[in-house]
């Protein structure tokens, strides 16, 4: 199921992929803009291989005084770590190909990361979603595990195109839905 949908991205052409970034990126920074952010701490991310980019957004959120974090891949923990970005930092590709602030390895235990129970909002990517906030990831559990801590409460919010929105999608008991799911028609509450 997961190739299917990730083929299905895959088929739109970076022109198509772009516009549909853009429309996506739009309509997600003014609900994010409208929303109550106790912390001012929203956690986004850079788009790998086929995603779709919403860092076009970043500008009005700094604009406007808000905090972003960006997710790193902590393989050994198995974990989602995440580092505040400003408009000067510097990126690397990290460990599993996905761009990451630019942090030499001995540093990383000394790196400024921001606790997830602090991030008010976060936008997840995924390879498919359905209506009621079901998430097909790449099969690591890496956002199972961190909206399974009990001081994880922020809003989630599913990033997708509309051709990775799909009625049925296996579902496991340990799974957190999104309460949101923006695409580029717009962002809408999961049912």
């Amino acid at each position: 199921m997961r190739k299917k949908f990730i083929d299905i991205r895959g088929q739109l052409d970076e022109s198509a992929r772009r516009h549909k970034g853009e429309q996506l990126s739009t309509a997600l920074t003014e609900y994010l803009l409208g929303l109550s952010i106790s912390s001012g701490v929203i956690a986004l991310y850079r788009a790998f291989r086929s995603e779709v980019d919403i860092w076009s957004c970043t500008s009005r959120l700094f604009d406007v005084g808000w905090r972003v974090v960006v997710p790193i891949t902590d393989t050994p923990a198995k974990q989602l770590r995440f580092a505040e970005v400003t408009p000067q930092t510097m990126w690397r590709r990290g460990v599993l190909g996905i761009s990451e602030p630019a942090v030499e390895a001995d540093e990383i235990g000394r790196f400024p990361y921001i606790d997830a129970g602090e991030i008010s909002a976060f936008c997840v990517p995924g390879v498919a979603f359905t209506e009621t906030g079901l998430r097909l990831g790449y099969g690591g559990g890496y956002y199972d595990r961190l909206f399974a801590q009990p001081k994880v409460t922020g809003r989630r919010i599913g990033i997708a195109l509309e051709c990775q929105v799909t009625e049925k999608l296996p579902g496991e008991t340990h799974d957190i839905r999104m309460n949101d799911l923006a695409t580029e028609a717009g962002v809408r509450p999961c049912r």
